[in-house]
């Protein structure tokens, strides 16, 4: 609901040419929207968790968690659990540029 209302605050700011030669609000809303919906789609989250897990085999000491295509669904995505610590946050000497 709140993006639709934004979109048709977009839609009013057309009336003020001063706004639409510096923004076109409407086209970022739907751009906003398209991406946030389409990250909510936890089918394909989990196409893409399986892509990624394929693709970083080639870095054995980096663990890539199971995804579960069988229980996921377009709400809930089912993925394996793993206990360790983020890269981004790893203090290892061999972690980093």
């Amino acid at each position: 609901l709140d993006l639709y209302l934004a979109r048709e605050l977009g839609l009013f700011a057309r009336n003020f040419p001063f706004l639409v030669e510096r923004l076109d609000a409407v086209a970022l809303l739907d751009e906003f929207a398209y991406r946030f919906y389409q990250e909510l789609d936890y089918n394909l989250e989990c196409q893409n968790g399986l892509k990624i897990r394929d693709q970083m085999k080639v870095l054995p000491m980096v663990v890539i968690p199971d995804n579960f295509p069988e229980f996921t669904s377009r709400r809930v995505h089912v993925a394996e659990w793993i206990d360790g610590e983020k890269l981004s946050q790893s203090t290892a000497d061999d972690v980093g540029a």
